[in-house]
Formats: structure tokens, sequence, C-alpha cells
């Protein structure tokens, strides 16, 4: 079996960088369109100028290559609005010189009717945003992050492609109980981590608010994830940044996101039930309220059940009974253990992107749902499952029934089952309340309008 290089991904990691560094060296401009007339001297037509980063301030030089011969831009002469004037206030502006079809136009324009003029005008618009219309080749911030986060991924697990099957039959895509390397674990996390955080400064403000909250909730997790991984929980080796067996401030932040990351889970299981239809199209699995509550909840229980994202022994914060009880089980999973928090940080993330594409209308949601199971096959979290499934099904070495045994005292020592439910339960009864009094709106709404239209007819 091939072994995992971190050379391989440094390659990987500069070369993106260098891509990314080349995408912020010209930020794409775009003239608006809104205030377009002809003006000054020589004939020019004055374009109200607003950038697409909704900077205000004029650099000639970001037209570099964005225009066409035909077109000479410089900077406009400052207007003075005179009092009582219906002349509107321009912003900051760019003079088109008049070349071509630019000069025919302003000359039918000096003649025409004011109909002729406004379609002067529209033509004026028409060519200015085609001549400056960004160019595709560019690319987001955000979107160079996910980039280089999937490219990290894959150099960490194609290392251990081993297609076949498993020990109990079942076909096999990943083997990563070999997975020994921690930085490389530690550094896709980070990506992950990061490119997630990031998307959400770039939720659209159209978005609706179901929408916004899942995004915010995938953000939570992800960051939660990698706060885990980044531990002496994650990395019983060595190598790790947060201690969360002692009070201190990694301790404090990863509590802190934890708490955000069930408070966003309890909204998202609201919006999911309660929230309007709005938006609903532009999320996988979003044909039925009942499935999207049903992927709520799981995210609530999770959170409160040990293993799968949160480890009992942050909780007990409790050193002597980590090394004691815990460490046995988690050295016997090996690479699994490793390698297990980026493998749901990459499903989280390649979901995200799915909800981007069916937002952006480039996939339907029959391709998303063929998309999320395909990611659920190659980010490895099948055969992660398939894993702890074989696990389960045979008599667990003393390690592992140990590790289990350790969990469950935990969850009971703590009441963190009751506590999970109880949420879920408060939650699901404000949903209800909050549905049976938008109804109640409705019916009051519609029987005003109805008894406005019988008056009307009297």
């Amino acid at each position: 079996m091939m072994t995992c290089r971190p050379s391989a991904l440094v390659f990987v990691l500069l070369l993106s960088l260098a891509k990314v560094a080349n995408a912020f060296v010209l930020p794409t401009a775009r003239l608006g369109v809104g205030v377009v007339r002809p003006c000054c001297p020589g004939g020019g037509v004055l374009v109200a100028y607003s950038s697409a980063n909704g900077d205000d301030q004029i650099e000639e030089e970001r037209f570099e290559g964005a225009v066409d011969h035909d077109a000479v831009f410089s900077p406009a002469p400052a207007l003075e609005n005179n009092a009582g004037s219906n002349q509107e206030e321009i912003m900051p502006a760019l003079v088109v010189q008049p070349t071509s079809m630019i000069s025919e136009l302003v000359q039918e324009q000096d003649t025409g009717s004011s109909s002729q003029r406004l379609d002067v005008l529209q033509e004026i618009s028409k060519w200015v945003t085609a001549v400056n219309r960004p160019k595709k080749l560019r690319v987001s911030g955000h979107s160079a992050l996910g980039s280089i986060a999937t490219l990290s991924f894959f150099v960490a697990v194609m290392p251990h492609l081993s297609l076949g099957y498993h020990a109990n039959g079942i076909p096999q895509v990943y083997d990563m109980s070999s997975f020994d390397d921690p930085v490389l674990a530690k550094s896709v996390g980070f990506m992950f981590a990061l490119t997630a955080m990031a998307g959400l400064t770039r939720i659209p403000r159209s978005s609706s608010k179901l929408r916004r909250i899942m995004f915010e909730t995938s953000a939570c997790m992800t960051l939660l994830l990698y706060s885990f991984q980044d531990s002496n929980l994650g990395m019983v080796h060595g190598g790790w940044s947060l201690d969360l067996l002692m009070d201190g401030p990694g301790w404090i932040f990863t509590w802190v996101v934890y708490a955000c990351t069930i408070l966003k889970s309890l909204q998202f299981l609201e919006e999911s039930i309660a929230g309007p239809e709005k938006g609903r199209d532009t999320l996988p699995f979003s044909g039925s309220r009942i499935g999207m509550a049903t992927i709520a909840s799981s995210m609530i229980l999770l959170l409160f059940l040990n293993g799968p994202i949160v480890p009992a022994c942050f909780f007990d914060h409790n050193r002597e009974a980590f090394e004691a009880f815990c460490l046995p089980g988690l050295n016997y999973f090996g690479g699994w253990h490793t390698s297990g928090y980026f493998v749901v940080e990459a499903y989280i993330g390649f979901g995200m992107l799915i909800s981007t594409l069916l937002f952006e209308k480039k996939i339907n949601q029959t391709q998303a749902g063929v998309l999320m199971a395909g990611s659920f096959v190659f980010s490895g979290l099948y055969d992660a499952a398939q894993f702890f499934v074989q696990i389960g099904s045979a008599a667990l070495p003393v390690s592992i029934q140990t590790l289990i045994d350790y969990g469950q005292g935990v969850m009971e020592k703590f009441s963190l089952y009751e506590i999970g439910i109880c949420l879920w339960t408060f939650a699901f009864i404000k949903t209800m309340l909050r549905v049976q009094e938008e109804r109640e709106q409705a019916a009051k709404l519609l029987r005003g309008v109805e008894q406005g239209e019988q008056n009307s007819s009297e």
C-alpha cells in the first residue's frame, strides 16, 4: 500500500496558493449602468462607476485588459449640482470617449426625440455593461480556498484507495487503517474549517433564512470537528494545539463552538419545519419538511451521543481516566481515528458545495441527491461507517469495550441523553407554537380580505 507523502501536499498547496494570489492581483471591476448620459467636452458619455466589491474609488488600472480596442476610459470631471436642478447626483465616474458606435449614438441623440434619446442611452448602457463584464476566469478567494481544501483532501486519501471488499463482504473504497500522518490530517481539517467559516461571508443577501441557518450550522459543526481533531483527544500521539483535558483557552474555545453548534442546530430544526417555502429548493433533500426535520434532529442528537462527534472524555475532563480507559481503544482504531474527523468535515464541505450549485441553478434536486450519495462514498465516510459496523457485529476487543463502557458512564453521569432530548423537545414545541400562530394570523388576514370585499360589494 502506498504511504502518504506530505511533500506532495506541500507542492499542491504551493501551486494552489499561487493561483489564489493571481486571483487577487487584478480585482474585477464593473461599470454601473444606472446613470449613463452625454456630458463633458468632446461629446463623451458619463457612466456612474461602481466596482464589484462595493468600492467607490476609481482605479484606472483596474480596467486594463477589461475593455476592447474601441473604448478609452478616463476619469470624468466633477459636475456641480445646482440647487433646484433635476439632475441626479453623479458619484465618481468614468468618461467613455466616443469612438465608432458611441459617436453615432451621441449624434443621433442630439437630434432625436425624448424616446429616441432613451433608446440611445439604453443601448449605451448595454454596450458598456457588455464591455466591462467580469472575466469568467476570475475566482473568488472562497472558491480558491475550497479548491485547496479539496485537493489536499484527495492528496491525503488517494494513497489509501483500496478497491475491494470489507470483511463482511460489503464493497470497499478506502482503507484508512494505515493512515498515520496526524500533521496531514490536521492540515486538511484546517483547510475545510477555514473554507466553511469564510463561506459565511459569501452568503447572498437574497438567501432564505433556512439556507443561511443551514450554512451557519454546517460551519459551526466543521469548526467543532476541527477543534477535536487538533487536540489531544484527536491527535493522541502528539502534535496537537488544543488541550481539552485541562482548563485553558483551548477548552473554553471548544465549549463556545460546541454551544454555538447546538444553538444553530436547534434553529435549523425550527426553520426546517416552520420556515416558508422560499429557498427550500436550494437545499439538498428539501422536498419534505419531515425529511429536513429528521436531518436536523439527527444533528442535535449526535451532539449528545458518545463518539460520533463529541468524545465523552471532553465532558469528563479527566486526564487519568482518558489515558486509562480511552487511549487503548483509540490506538486500536488507528488510522480510522486519525482520519475520521477530516473525513466528516469533507462530507459536510461537499454538501455545502452542492447546496451552492443548487442555489445557482447549475444542478437540480435529483442531481443533488446523486452527488450527495457519491460524496458519502468518495469522502470516505461510507468506509468509516462500515469499519465501525464490523466492530459492532463481532466480539469486541477489551480496549473497545472499555472505551464504550466509559463513554456510557460519562453520558449517564452528566445526564447528556436527557439534556439532548429535552432541548429537542423544547425546540419542537416552540416550532409547533410558531406554526399555530402563523396559521391564526393567516386566517385572520383572510377574514379581513373577505370582509373588505364584502363591504366594497355592498
